[in-house]
């Protein structure tokens, strides 16, 4: 009742069979889009792995808070060193007043900010993800009597985020 049998009065070519393109003519092709390509700037050989980076990091972003405390505390393990350049966290023994102290927050909420915010800029706006990173280099730079260049460097070669670096191993920025 209301139904057409396949093929009975149906207007489109072939009757609406499935399969049947014989009579159809010319389809329309599917559209093309051009492969997304990678600023050369970065260090990724292609978009895949920026993509992967970027749906890794949505994954860090949900809990940012305790992760960068724990990547900044992995850090201070392999460079203890570091943690006297960050006033007040010298004195502090256990990683779980670490954990605890505001100071120490502050310092990894505002390296994983900064990352979430230049991951933001990394499709297409490179420019803005590198002047974001020299600004906060700069800030700490100013702000951390004896900080040194190295210090970001060893997080960027797996010294706090071992996992991410195996995972999204590209071309490294020298």
């Amino acid at each position: 009742m209301g139904c057409v049998q396949s093929g009975d009065g149906d207007p489109r070519p072939g009757g609406g069979k499935l399969g049947n393109t014989a009579t159809v003519g010319v389809q329309d092709p599917l559209p093309t889009s051009q492969p997304k390509t990678v600023d050369p700037r970065l260090p990724f050989e292609n978009y895949r792995q920026l993509f992967n980076l970027k749906n890794s990091w949505k994954a860090v972003s949900r809990s940012m808070e305790n992760t960068a405390k724990e990547c900044l505390i992995r850090l201070f393990r392999t460079h203890p060193e570091y943690r006297s350049l960050h006033k007040g966290l010298d004195s502090i023994d256990s990683e779980d007043d670490l954990r605890e102290n505001m100071v120490f927050e502050e310092a990894a909420m505002y390296f994983f900010t900064t990352l979430d915010e230049v991951l933001g800029f990394a499709d297409g706006k490179v420019d803005m993800a590198i002047a974001t990173l020299q600004s906060a280099g700069g800030d700490y730079y100013a702000k951390l009597p004896g900080f040194e260049p190295a210090y970001l460097k060893a997080s960027r070669h797996g010294a706090a985020f071992p996992r991410l670096r195996k995972r999204h191993s590209g071309r490294q920025i020298q």
